[in-house]
């Protein structure tokens, strides 16, 4: 039974019965496409190629003919030049034939002038003899005044060396002078900082003075406070005096049992200290009266340098 392909075409998926010998002239068939289609494929592949070589040449032509164009080109222009220096050559060349018969003509002029300057070589020969001898002792001439140079060089040496010590000397000078000139500004910067501490210092004691201004004020106030007060401890001492002399009389005489005077001045009968080392306080042990509700304490002497009591 041979392949019914519209059938195949209509239901794909549906089998169908098929003699063996169909298969296999199929399989023939399919084989046989196969290798033409191979064969198809490297005729392909070769013309491919062979394509290939012949864009590749006939890039390579066609570079070679823009080179040849290029090189023909050159070759056209270097022509044109060789023209252009073969005429140049060919102006300078009638220039020259023109020269070269000037110049025949300036040869004869200057054999002639030559004949003449033979004859005159004669006589300055004679001249020449006459200048030798001149020479000679103009010669010596120089010699002498070569050595007067020489001495000369030698003094102008001298001179110029003690004029480099000289030169020395100033510059050590103008170092010097540098050095002061440095510090003189330094001392001028210092002078200007004290300028302005002063000027700030002054300002302070402005301050200072104005503040002492009230000082002073204040003082004189507390003095005439002071004398106030002063005038009422007066009146207090008077008063105090007035107590002690009405006290005298009712205190008891005093003991004189360690108390030594010698000409008028009370000592320490431990040391013997006398005079400014001797102070009198009261005795808070002894009590002499009252005045009002105010004890009236007794005196004692105190020595300051060993602190006897007496």
């Amino acid at each position: 039974m041979s392949i019914d392909w519209q059938r195949a075409e209509e239901s794909p998926g549906k089998t169908q019965k098929i003699e063996g010998k169909r298969l296999l002239d199929l399989r023939a068939k399919i084989n046989d496409l196969e290798r033409e289609l191979a064969k198809t494929k490297n005729i392909l592949s070769k013309t491919k190629e062979e394509l290939t070589a012949t864009n590749e040449k006939l890039e390579s032509t066609n570079q070679e003919l823009q080179q040849t164009k290029q090189n023909l080109q050159q070759s056209k222009q270097a022509s044109n030049e060789k023209d252009q220096k073969i005429e140049q050559l060919t102006s300078q060349l009638n220039e020259l034939n023109q020269n070269v018969e000037k110049y025949a003509k300036q040869v004869e002029n200057l054999e002639s002038k030559l004949n003449d300057l033979s004859e005159l070589s004669q006589n300055t020969k004679q001249e020449l003899e006459t200048a030798k001898t001149n020479i000679e002792q103009k010669e010596s001439e120089v010699k002498q005044k070569e050595q007067k140079l020489s001495e000369k060089e030698q003094t102008i040496n001298e001179k110029e060396q003690i004029i480099r010590e000289k030169e020395q000397a100033i510059n050590e000078k103008e170092q010097k002078v540098k050095e002061l000139e440095q510090k003189l500004s330094e001392a001028n910067d210092n002078i200007a900082a004290k300028e302005q501490k002063i000027s700030s210092l002054s300002g302070k004691v402005e301050e200072k003075e104005s503040h002492v201004d009230n000082k002073d004020d204040r003082i004189s106030e507390l003095e005439r406070k002071l004398k106030e007060k002063e005038g009422e401890m007066e009146k207090l001492l008077n008063r105090l005096e007035e107590t002690e002399n009405a006290l005298k009389e009712y205190a008891p005489p005093e003991t004189k049992e360690r108390e030594i005077i010698r000409e008028g001045r009370v000592t320490c009968p431990n040391c013997g200290a006398v005079g400014g080392d001797i102070k009198t306080i009261e005795d808070k042990t002894k009590v002499l009266s009252y005045v009002g509700h105010v004890p009236m304490y007794a005196k004692k002497h105190v020595c300051k340098k060993c602190g006897e009591e007496f």
